[in-house]
């Protein structure tokens, strides 16, 4: 039935209509003759002197590899014969693969038999029955079954290891020559794990091609010391959740914020450091070592001093626990929340459709500029060079376009994938996405990773009048002047302790 209906499609009475309405060139001669199209002749006569390319392995390395020849002669400057040699160099060392998938514009080259094993701390989907060792129904299993559709007989084992567990994981399953393939988590561990060796580089493994795929400030998450140590799966970075039966038009400046609220109309702000992070752009400030010389950090110290007079204003909430922030907001008596997208699966199933994002409110100086930090694939160490080639064609994989998008039909994920958050047609993600790459600041994970619990300390006592907004950020600074950009021995030792 299948076949007869492929023959009536391409038969030339069917192919005539297709020339005519859809000005598409038909295999078909006579329905090309019945057309009678003087464009579409035009087209058949330079197909007369084209090259056939067959749909072989080969031909989709060719193709790959064709595009970046393009590339570094037109964009790069590269000179054409230069371009060339590397090009020929490139294809005459590409495998065959057995089996081909698609990552994206990448070919993935599969072998039969091989197996990956894969560590994530992801919570998607049912997280209550998701413990140490089990799958859990989320995406990324699902991921794992299309991979092994695609690559037939590669053996994607999946197994949950939560953040705060991780490193000593991995250094317990180096030690017993037992390490996995990659892992799936922050990206806040970078560094603690790099540091440690615990982790791999990846630059050498990954063509410039595959990186252009992605966010570049996504990219720049998964950095350490200017060295690319992962593949980024998914952003997290805070936007305005409003309530929209309660706000028609969201605030779009923090005094218009705090206007807002009262006992019927709360607002909830999350009093983390990096939770809180948000608020020094729109005073102008920001955390970086070269700041970090000046006496008085400019705009920090007023942050802090706004976030003081929100706390003592009636029906402003502060609350750093995301179950918190989620059973508050859908409970309807708040018209605003600072969160991430991780919460909007859950806001949007509670609410009805009556949750709504916006940008973060700006400020007398500024823009809101919310901390962006990534959920990313890693690779560790010990492993062989063809397993970390198999999991890096996992991670393109997984964080492909088509599966990006996928992933956004059944969780709330802002896409690192360049495509797929330019083209979702989801508003509220888009809201993230925009929020992400318009104003959201990179902090590097050696900064990061040391300061959150010293800078987690000093919020709180200076939202409980403990400690003075000016005395807070130069406890801040005095820590970030330690740590600079690349670590310190103060970043090992809290690698460590994350350990215990």
């Amino acid at each position: 039935m299948a076949l007869r209906f492929a023959q009536f499609t391409t038969s030339a009475e069917s192919q005539a209509l297709v020339v005519k309405n859809a000005h598409l060139v038909s295999a078909n001669l006579l329905a090309i003759a019945r057309a009678d199209d003087a464009e579409i002749n035009s087209f058949m006569s330079q197909a007369q002197v084209a090259a056939p390319m067959p749909a072989r392995p080969e031909a989709m390395i060719l193709f790959e590899k064709g595009d970046r020849l393009y590339e570094r002669v037109l964009e790069e400057g590269m000179e054409p014969a230069a371009a060339v040699a590397r090009f020929v160099e490139q294809v005459d060392l590409a495998p065959t693969p057995d089996v081909v998938a698609y990552a994206g514009n990448a070919v993935l080259a599969c072998q039969e038999g091989q197996r990956l094993q894969i560590w994530h701390s992801l919570t998607l989907g049912d997280a209550e029955s998701t413990s140490e060792g089990e799958v859990g129904q989320d995406p990324l299993a699902a991921i794992a079954e299309w991979f092994r559709d695609y690559c037939a007989g590669v053996q994607v084992d999946l197994r949950y290891v939560a953040a705060d567990e991780m490193a000593a994981k991995l250094a317990q399953a180096k030690a017993d020559d037992a390490a996995p393939d990659a892992v799936l988590t922050s990206g806040e561990l970078i560094a603690p794990l790099a540091q440690r060796e615990l982790i791999r580089p990846i630059m050498s493994l990954v063509d410039d091609a595959v990186l252009d795929q992605y966010l570049p400030k996504a990219i720049q998450a998964v950095a350490h010391q200017e060295t690319l140590y992962g593949i980024p799966q998914s952003m997290h970075v805070a936007a305005l959740y409003y309530n929209a039966d309660l706000v028609s038009n969201p605030a779009v400046t923090l005094d218009d914020l705090l206007a807002h609220a009262d006992p019927q109309h709360q607002v909830i702000l999350d009093d983390s450091f990096a939770g809180a992070y948000w608020g020094m752009g729109a005073f102008g400030a920001e955390l970086s070592p070269a700041e970090a010389t000046t006496d008085q950090p400019a705009g920090y110290a007023e942050w802090l001093h706004w976030l003081q007079a929100a706390h003592a204003k009636s029906g402003v909430v502060f609350s750093a626990d995301p179950a918190e922030q989620l059973a508050l907001f859908a409970a309807g008596q708040a018209a605003y929340l600072v969160a991430g997208p991780e919460l909007l699966g859950d806001l949007r199933a509670a609410m009805d459709g009556h949750v709504r994002v916006a940008p973060l409110p700006a400020g007398p100086k500024g823009n809101a500029a919310p901390l962006l930090q990534v959920d990313a694939f890693l690779f560790p160490t010990g492993r062989t060079e063809a397993q970390t080639q198999l999991a890096l064609s996992f991670a393109e994989f997984a964080t492909s376009e088509v599966n990006q998008t996928r992933w956004l039909q059944t969780a709330s994920l802002a896409p690192t994938n360049r495509s797929a958050a330019e083209l979702t047609q989801n508003s509220a993600i888009r809201a993230f996405v925009t929020q992400a790459v318009e104003t959201a600041v990179v902090l590097p994970s050696a900064r990061l990773f040391p300061l959150r619990t010293l800078g987690d300390q000093i919020y709180a006592q200076v939202l409980d009048g403990e400690l003075s907004p000016d005395a807070g950020v130069n406890m801040i600074f005095d820590a970030l002047r330690e740590v600079g950009d690349s670590g310190s021995s103060e970043n090992a030792a809290a690698s460590d302790n994350s350990d215990s």
